[in-house]
């Protein structure tokens, strides 16, 4: 769809969410963190259409570890849609497995047993 930018999988949410960590501590009160969440969500997408020249009103950031994410997900981006999609579970882990990724995610699928424990937790 031309309204729809396939942006890959991005680790820039990652690198967000870890400074949302870090700063979250150290507000004191709720209008603050509303504060805080707001301007990191502003941040990750200004940061994504940036770095991958995206024109499109929306985009998708398919990384395999956003699920851990939804909760700091639906925090940041309140507006954000969430689409799951399903697959046969052996048809994942093959895809998985024949795919290299690079950091956890290598080690995640680098092998068709961690694989299966990886898609398990998913």
């Amino acid at each position: 769809h031309t309204s729809v930018f396939a942006a890959g999988e991005d680790s820039a949410l990652t690198g967000v969410i870890r400074e949302l960590v870090t700063t979250i501590g150290h507000t004191d009160n709720e209008l603050d963190r509303s504060m805080l969440f707001r301007d990191l969500g502003a941040k990750y997408v200004k940061t994504m259409r940036q770095a991958l020249d995206i024109e499109a009103p929306f985009f998708v950031d398919k990384l395999l570890g956003n699920f851990w994410q939804i909760g700091w997900i639906r925090m940041l981006l309140p507006a954000a849609k969430i689409v799951h999609v399903w697959r046969d579970p052996i048809d994942t882990c093959l895809s998985q497995y024949r795919q290299p990724f690079e950091g956890s995610l290598g080690v995640l699928t680098a092998d068709l047993v961690t694989c299966g424990e990886f898609y398990k937790i998913y």
